[in-house]
């Protein structure tokens, strides 16, 4: 294992590897490692990479199933996904919806790059709360333009969640009908 000599304060971490990111001497990155108060980063051989990985996952499981780690890893789960939340929204967006499709039988072929979340929803125009923790009114949300159709390449656009609740399964005319009557009432 190496560890190079860039180093980052806990406080202001910031991840900017994944595992299997590769630099160019061939090194795999592995994970980063939290030494009083330090954050270094750890890169080994593709080969290391594979075993280490087995172990990790053996030893990991066999930890796990111990009912006195159950409630802690609860609680790192549930901090991890928020971390991962506000770092990489399209990745946490685009893993909700291959489980819907799975679920609802739906077609999908996305990856991360066809998932842009912008500041504000195209729709209503209202800043977009990224990994707040809670789903709110203002996180985003991928709605497909033609539900039909399914999470597909160029049929979906991230919109807020109280505009694809709003668009949820009413028709345009419906949503005309329901702007016309709003508008003529105030």
């Amino acid at each position: 294992m190496r560890i190079l000599h860039k180093v980052q304060n806990k406080e202001s971490f910031v991840r900017e590897h994944e595992r299997g990111d590769v630099r160019e001497d061939g090194k795999v990155f592995e994970s980063y490692r939290y030494v009083k108060g330090k954050v270094y980063e750890r890169w080994c051989s593709p080969e290391q990479l594979v075993v280490r990985k087995a172990l990790s996952n053996k030893s990991s499981r066999e930890w796990a199933k111990r009912p006195e780690n159950k409630a802690r890893l609860s609680k790192l789960i549930g901090a991890s996904n928020k971390r991962m939340r506000q770092i990489r929204p399209a990745r946490f967006l685009l893993s909700a919806a291959k489980t819907r499709a799975k679920q609802k039988g739906l077609p999908f072929n996305l990856e991360v790059g066809d998932v842009l979340v912008p500041t504000l929803c195209p729709a209503l125009g209202i800043p977009l709360a990224i990994g707040s923790g809670m789903c709110s009114d203002n996180s985003p949300s991928i709605d497909r333009v033609i539900p039909e159709l399914g999470y597909v390449k160029g049929n979906i656009n991230v919109i807020s969640r109280r505009a694809n609740r709003i668009k949820n399964d009413a028709t345009p005319d419906e949503l005309y009908r329901v702007w016309k009557y709003a508008s003529e009432q105030f």
